[in-house]
């Protein structure tokens, strides 16, 4: 619609013109004839989709008013440290029984070293298996000697920084070195300890008695006081261990 000065002119254009008026009589027909038509209803699916929306837009604003509202802690509730620091005696059990768990710990954590201990003794019993491969020595092993030497490898293995003889390592029969390799030694102790590798104590490449071996000492889970000492052939792998003479000794 038109307002302020060009609207006093268009009424005064379209008073004084016939074509006008007449332009403006036809138009004024047709807006009484479609406002006496009934108003088409609305299809039912753009009516729901409208409902929906206006549904949503409630709910959203219902949703913010709530997050907007502060949360009031319940009356007669406090946290546990505003309890102790109000009430003094609380404050001062607390820290009593602070102290108290720490002596207990400690005690407790002193007593872990002390060889007494279930885990302290099964400590001086656990295997080591060597996870590169068995030493290589060179040693000649003998039969009536064996439990001597055995003890003397267990040792060697666990010092640290030890380091064979060159000269006796090269001499070394080549059939038996090839179980200096992890995976051929590891084939060959599945053999020996029936998949239990864990009771590998120490292992060294040799002689026994003259003949190229492996000699293997094993820990013996039902007798913790002794050793199961094994040599074994070059030939030694899964399905054939190979061996060539096994003892029990003590420690």
């Amino acid at each position: 619609m038109l307002t302020g000065a060009l609207d006093t002119q268009v009424r005064t254009h379209v008073a004084t013109c016939a074509d006008c008026q007449g332009v403006v009589d036809q138009l004024t027909s047709v807006k009484m004839m479609l406002s006496s038509l009934p108003a088409p209803p609305l299809p039912a699916d753009v009516s729901a989709r409208i409902d929906a929306s206006l549904a949503q837009a409630q709910h959203e604003r219902a949703s913010l008013a709530r997050d907007r509202q502060p949360t009031a802690r319940p009356a007669g509730r406090r946290s546990w440290i505003a309890s102790l620091l109000v009430r003094p005696q609380l404050l001062a059990g607390a820290a009593a029984l602070i102290v108290a768990l720490a002596f207990v710990g400690g005690y407790f954590s002193t007593r872990g070293g002390d060889g007494d201990t279930p885990d302290a003794a099964q400590s001086t019993n656990q295997a080591f298996p060597p996870a590169d491969g068995p030493m290589m020595t060179g040693r000649l092993y003998k039969k009536a000697d064996l439990a001597i030497q055995a003890r003397e490898l267990v040792k060697d293995s666990r010092t640290e920084g030890y380091t064979p003889d060159p000269e006796a390592s090269r001499q070394i029969d080549q059939e038996v070195r090839r179980l200096s390799d992890p995976q051929a030694f590891s084939s060959c102790v599945d053999a020996i300890t029936h998949s239990q590798p864990s009771r590998i104590v120490a292992a060294d490449l040799g002689e026994f008695d003259g003949k190229p071996a492996a000699i293997v000492v094993m820990a013996i889970p039902d007798k913790p006081d002794s050793y199961e000492i094994a040599a074994v052939g070059a030939g030694c792998r899964t399905g054939d261990a190979r061996i060539l003479y096994s003892k029990v000794v003590p420690k």
